[in-house]
């Protein structure tokens, strides 16, 4: 390798290595060290056996370890964010004129037989698992029905958690805490949710408990849970009372506001639970829960009914099960061994390049979730909103695929010099997100994101000029290099290092001065609204500036024209190309990485860097693809021309 070669591997390591220190200095620890757990040791479900307490000693147990419980800040009835339902009394659902017992006979629920309108707690005595409680909405289109309903009910009403206590002959002791929620509003709505934390004790029974301290605590998550020590350092509490923070719409708890994989047993929940401030303190009344009536002698109640809390659906969106028909209530040191995890994936605000996998994760699994909602209702609507994005890609394939076959051809030919530019992304990456985060720590940002209460909106906004100015700097030094590359390969030309360098250095101030003007006339026309459809046609129409720069050298102020004489005729086939190249060079990654999370369990950190390196190396792509499509265009050859040939410098390039 040429020495000159040498320095600049030496110069592209040391950048590396620069913003690895300055990202790692930034961000720092961002959650308290978790020690390592001795998880106690459960003996099998078969030498196990359990019964419930209720005595002074049970209850003082109870009471000591009610949990603290946050929850996200509802501004507004039936608004969008925060978390509009409490843990409330299961008394308000009985006696209730807008709730029905009824019997599941297979029909829609309109249809299935009721067999009691207002029910009471005597009227389950003789129900069995097949009846359920239907309340007042639509789980498949709740609209705000059931904020509206809640609100009206729990007027003199306290937020209510029941408490039971259970000593197993293991040597456990379990201190659960259920919380029944009226509506699950997540991607499976439901109605009905019932929600657990449990404390963990290693004692014969309730009064060694009580003169000693719990060894793990459990926070139940769709069907599954996480699980920490109790001196664990991702346990907050505060002294004995542990504190819980409970994500939005679908309830489950965690340990600490964040975003989180939601993902429970056999596929529940899946999607982004969200426990992200501003949350506040919710003050729960303790209520024992009632003692199964086989035990008591005394008329069966709630405890005993096995029907289900909540309208009869399919699959993941029927009404919750009965506590008592749960591992958690029948066995749970076993719930503990079986169902729980470590820790629980949490989903990082942002990618190092380009949009991260977590993020595309959350957005398609709720705009998933919406469609299949409507799926089961109207079999219809499912098939017109899954057809339409296929059909909106085939379409711009068929439209594209000429320029598409064309560039990577070169792409692929090209391929060191086009991979080794787009690495350059990687260390501009690095620094911005590392300028991001010591950003964030300092006067007026930290000031900001104070009075807005660290909202997501308040990050988001504060991330937004650096967020652009990656990818302008991106831009701008990745396009000339690879237009650059372009260049020479149409001119029969050696590609060097020092000749993509020069390029760069170059067209950077040309680019800028060419793009400069079209770019403020299409963001203050988006910024009208109604100027919309006008910035999308001129932002194609100027699509090709970059590259008049670099290819043909157009002065700034005739770089627009060129593009837009290129474009004249040909507007929709070249937006349809435009369009392709952008949706290629951005998805490969988060593609790869959500699938990697799902079928692999990857991690969401490991994935988010994968991402990144995809994208910086299929970012080039994009640009090459429209340097191909700009010759096209040029030589007046529709990318679908009627032969079927392209331009004979783009198939010099690629031959």
């Amino acid at each position: 390798m040429p020495r000159l070669g040498r320095v600049r591997l030496v110069l592209a390591a040391l950048v590396l290595l620069l913003g690895a220190l300055i990202t790692i200095e930034a961000l720092g620890t961002t959650h308290d060290t978790v020690p390592a757990v001795t998880v106690p040791r459960f003996p099998p479900p078969e030498a196990r056996a359990v019964r419930q307490v209720d005595s002074p000693a049970a209850r003082l147990l109870a009471l000591r370890h009610h949990p603290i419980v946050m929850i996200r800040q509802r501004d507004e009835i039936c608004g969008r964010d925060g978390e509009p339902y409490l843990p409330m009394p299961v008394d308000i659902v009985f006696d209730n004129p807008a709730v029905r017992l009824r019997e599941n006979s297979g029909r829609s629920d309109f249809r299935a037989p009721v067999l009691v309108t207002a029910p009471g707690i005597a009227d389950l005595a003789d129900a069995d698992l097949t009846t359920y409680l239907d309340f007042p909405g639509d789980p498949r289109n709740p609209r705000c029905s059931y904020e509206l309903w809640y609100r009206a009910s729990m007027v003199g009403h306290e937020p209510t958690v029941y408490a039971r206590v259970i000593e197993s002959d293991d040597s456990h002791v379990a201190v659960q805490y259920h919380l029944f929620y009226v509506f699950n509003d997540f991607n499976n709505n439901h109605e009905g949710d019932w929600e657990t934390i449990q404390v963990l004790y290693e004692a014969p029974d309730v009064v060694t408990a009580l003169r000693s301290a719990p060894v793990e605590v459990a926070y139940g998550q769709h069907a599954g849970g996480e699980r920490a020590g109790w001196d664990s350092g991702k346990l907050r509490r505060e002294g004995t009372r542990p504190v819980v923070y409970i994500a939005q719409g679908s309830h489950a708890s965690y340990f600490g506001p964040g975003v989180f994989l939601g993902w429970g047993d056999n596929g529940s929940g899946f999607g982004c639970d969200s426990t992200l401030s501003p949350t506040r303190e919710v003050a729960v009344r303790v209520e024992m829960a009632p003692m199964p009536a086989i035990l008591t002698g005394e008329a069966p109640g709630w405890v005993d009914w096995p029907g289900r809390w909540g309208e009869r659906q399919s699959w993941e969106y029927d009404g919750a099960r009965a506590p008592q028909r749960t591992k958690r209530w029948r066995d749970p040191v076993g719930w503990h061994e079986d169902r729980l995890r470590d820790s629980s994936i949490e989903i990082p605000g942002t990618a190092l390049l380009g949009p991260a996998p977590a993020d595309v994760f959350c957005g398609v699994t709720n705009y998933g979730s919406i469609v299949l909602l409507r799926f089961v209702g109207a079999p219809w609507y499912f098939v017109t909103v899954l057809a339409a994005p296929v059909t909106v890609v085939s379409v711009l394939l068929w439209l594209s695929w000429a320029t598409l076959l064309a560039a990577l051809r070169v792409y692929l030919r090209y391929l060191p010099a086009f991979a080794l530019l787009g690495l350059l992304l990687i260390p501009i990456g690095m620094l911005t997100n590392g300028a991001y985060a010591l950003v964030m720590r300092q006067s007026p940002i930290r000031d900001l994101l104070v009075m807005m209460e660290l909202t997501p909106v308040a990050y988001y906004v504060a991330a937004m000029p650096i967020s652009s100015l990656q990818q302008v700097i991106s831009l701008l030094i990745v396009a000339p290099g690879v237009l650059e590359v372009f260049r020479a390969i149409e001119r029969r030309e050696p590609i060097t290092a020092r000749r993509m360098v020069r390029g760069v250095h170059r067209h950077f101030v040309p680019m800028v001065r060419a793009n400069l003007k079209p770019l403020a006339k299409v963001v203050l026309a988006q910024l009208t609204v109604i100027g919309l459809p006008w910035a999308i046609e001129r932002a194609v129409r100027w699509g090709f500036v970059a590259q008049a720069v670099v290819l043909d050298e157009a002065a700034p102020g005739e770089a627009p024209m060129r593009s837009a004489e290129a474009v004249r005729g040909r507007w929709w086939r070249t937006a349809a190309t435009i369009l392709a190249l952008a949706v290629i060079g951005a998805a490969p990654g988060p593609v790869l990485g959500i699938v990697l999370m799902v079928t692999e369990s990857a991690g969401v950190d490991f994935v988010n860097t994968l991402s990144s390196l995809i994208y910086a190396v299929a970012l080039p792509f994009s640009v090459l693809g429209a340097a191909v499509l700009y010759r096209q265009r040029q030589a007046q050859t529709p990318a679908t021309g009627r032969d079927g040939t392209i331009p004979a410098t783009t198939e010099h390039a690629a031959s």
